[in-house]
């Protein structure tokens, strides 16, 4: 017998109360607990009908067969392909380019004669045409791409099981319905559809990809519980004001999760970027003061990055800070490190940071990048072209190495630059290494100022 009772959930700590309160009684946040229904399935002890126990070794994983978009630093985020009979999803920004970026993937796989369906619960079919004759689909591409224009879950089982597709295209989760409740977006609604996706879409035999979107904050929209029932979690990252895009995947069930892709989003679509470092500083002016290029780690690959800062008088009680790619409490806290340790004061500076490329940095190896870029603009002095800087800076002002310092320098010496600053107990050595112990070894070699 089943039984099923209404419940109240906290959207914020996901704990459970009988009846509704303003307050959340565990986390104490307010209006965060919605209504879902709890069912309670009385199931007797019974013996398995199969045998699911048995060795490692005896496991056959030569049916993980994958779907080769042909995209090639698509592919290679997935390791190696789509794979098959996976549940994927892509998330990110409302604008970022999700749905240009899964039609082309759906083409590019219908031009090898696969079957899609792509159901979109946002767009009609006639903007979904119009968008693939600006990225050229082909003709044999848009003759094996079906387009159903619903978010219903139970339209979709249906076409899917009639038709048999390669890859299924659901754009977005977060408009998709259950045929008995039309609300979409609700907690307990994302919830009920991810109970359906389990349960549901693991016995069909095929391929299915999702779109979703993200908070403000940069996380998945909806319960967590989403993440871990699919097989892959792609990101999408950008800034809407450029035209470069990050593919990153933070969960991978059939290959690693150190991998990212960039892309330039143009009118024809994505375009694969196979050099990233060169892009992103093809436009640099070497002469300017307040430039200074270092690295990151993005995934298992290194990238050249340009760090530019504007530091002027202030004319107000409060001077500014803003920063665009570096948290700002990390600009303050090496702001105050500098006016602190150094002879140059910032407390009466506006200071304006700005990372090239709308790359948003994390971590604290570009400390000292930023550090020398603050140093540049203030004393209106340009870096000798060819100088990069990688290291963290600490509150007394010394330097301490990172991870993966090797690697980046190895990248920005590929790309031309000769000489590279770095902190002294990073134990690397080389003509082009200069090592020093804190910010102001720095200022001394770079500026002559102590």
């Amino acid at each position: 017998m089943v039984e099923t009772e209404i419940v109240f959930k906290c959207k914020a700590c996901e704990s459970v109360s009988v009846k509704w309160f303003g307050q959340c009684p565990n986390c104490k946040a307010w209006n965060t607990l919605v209504e879902e229904y709890k069912r309670n399935i009385n199931v007797p002890f019974t013996t398995p009908k199969t045998n699911n126990l048995f060795d490692l070794q005896s496991v056959d994983n030569s049916k993980n067969l994958r779907l080769i978009s042909g995209i090639s630093e698509f592919d290679k985020l997935l390791g190696g392909g789509i794979c098959v009979n996976s549940i994927n999803l892509l998330t990110g920004d409302p604008g970022i380019g999700k749905s240009t970026l899964l039609l082309q993937i759906a083409g590019a796989l219908a031009n090898q004669s696969k079957k899609i369906i792509y159901a979109s619960g946002e767009e009609n079919a006639s903007q979904i045409k119009i968008r693939s004759e600006r990225i050229l689909l082909s003709r044999k591409s848009l003759k094996n791409i079906k387009i159903l224009e619903s978010g219903n879950l139970s339209d979709i089982l249906h076409h899917v099981e009639a038709e048999k597709p390669d890859l299924v295209i659901i754009d977005s989760i977060q408009t998709l319905n259950h045929s008995n409740d039309n609300l979409q977006s609700s907690t307990s609604q994302l919830n009920l559809i991810s109970s359906i996706i389990h349960n549901e879409f693991r016995k069909i035999n095929t391929t299915f990809f999702f779109s979703a979107h993200v908070t403000k904050e940069g996380e998945l929209a909806g319960p967590k519980l989403l993440e871990h029932l699919v097989d892959c979690v792609i990101y999408l990252r950008g800034n809407n004001n450029t035209d470069r895009r990050f593919l990153n995947s933070t969960k991978n069930r059939f290959g690693s999760t150190n991998e990212t892709s960039m892309f330039v989003m143009n009118s024809k679509g994505f375009e694969q970027v196979e050099d990233p470092s060169t892009l992103l500083l093809k436009d640099r002016n070497d002469n300017i003061a307040g430039s200074c290029v270092t690295a990151i780690v993005e995934g298992i690959n290194p990238l050249a990055v340009e760090i530019q800062s504007l530091v002027s008088k202030s004319y107000s009680n409060y001077p500014k800070r803003i920063s665009n790619g570096i948290d700002l409490n990390r600009v303050n806290l090496i702001s105050a490190v500098i006016d602190k340790q150094t002879k140059i004061k910032l407390f009466n500076q506006d200071i304006y940071i700005n990372v090239v490329g709308g790359i948003k940095l994390n971590g604290n190896g570009y400390d000292l990048p930023l550090a020398i870029s603050i140093f540049s603009s203030f004393l209106d002095r340009p870096i000798p072209s060819r100088i990069a800087s990688i290291g963290e800076v600490g509150l007394g002002g010394e330097l301490r190495t990172i991870n993966g310092i090797e690697k980046m320098i190895k990248e920005l010496n590929r790309i031309g630059f000769e000489k590279f600053l770095i902190p002294k107990n990073s134990n690397i050595k080389g003509s082009n290494i200069l090592s020093f112990d804190n910010i102001n070894q720095i200022l001394k070699y770079l500026f002559n100022r102590e």
